[in-house]
């Protein structure tokens, strides 16, 4: 059985070396394995079971089904980031990339935006595939919070920017299930080639 064929809606489990416990998750744009935190005794079940896979090599990955975002995008997120913060105030925002099967987009959805929280944010019709949600934690460190934590749970890759308007804005990316969360690389999630951007520098 191949990889790919293992994963479900629910997640996968797999009994890695040691008896790290994995999950393995698809969507419609990522495939995924992560080790298991809140549902490592689910995943022990389930092999002991035999409903699960025991693979003693198994590590964490993580792979696209569609193109990588491409990398030309991020800087015009950070400037609708900005934007936002545009007369003094400390205002988070959250963007959306969309992929249509062809080309991504950036979207804003509607959302009111308040100094330390994001609400009233639209539901989506998919049309389109949403691929990335971000958002700012303006002039604070780009740590993905509690909050986050709890809301960050639909199998998507999620970012987290901050440090506007100081010496050092950055990002953080990660994919999110269901509580379970991998931690990404900026080069795990967009394309540099077209650009010529090394992005270990």
């Amino acid at each position: 059985m191949s990889t790919l064929e293992r994963f479900s809606q629910k997640g996968t489990p797999v009994y890695g070396a040691w008896g790290l416990p994995y999950i393995e998750i698809g969507t419609q744009t990522v495939d995924v394995r992560l080790i298991a935190g809140k549902h490592s005794q689910w995943v022990k079940n389930e092999v002991s079971a035999g409903r699960g896979i025991r693979e003693p090599n198994a590590v964490s990955s993580f792979s696209w089904k569609i193109p990588k975002i491409p990398y030309i995008l991020l800087p015009r997120i950070m400037d609708i980031f900005y934007e936002a913060m545009n007369d003094g105030k400390q205002m988070e925002k959250e963007v959306w990339v969309l992929f249509d099967g062809w080309e991504y987009e950036i979207y804003i959805p509607e959302q009111n935006n308040k100094a330390t929280s994001i609400t009233g944010i639209e539901a989506y019709s998919p049309d389109k595939t949403i691929v990335l949600v971000i958002h700012s934690h303006g002039m604070l460190p780009p740590r993905f919070s509690a909050t986050d934590n709890r809301n960050e749970i639909y199998g998507l890759v999620y970012g987290v920017a901050g440090g506007l308007l100081t010496s050092n804005p950055s990002q953080n990316f990660r994919f999110g299930w269901n509580g379970e969360f991998l931690d990404l690389e900026l080069k795990d999630v967009f394309e540099f080639n077209d650009l010529h951007i090394n992005p270990n520098e």
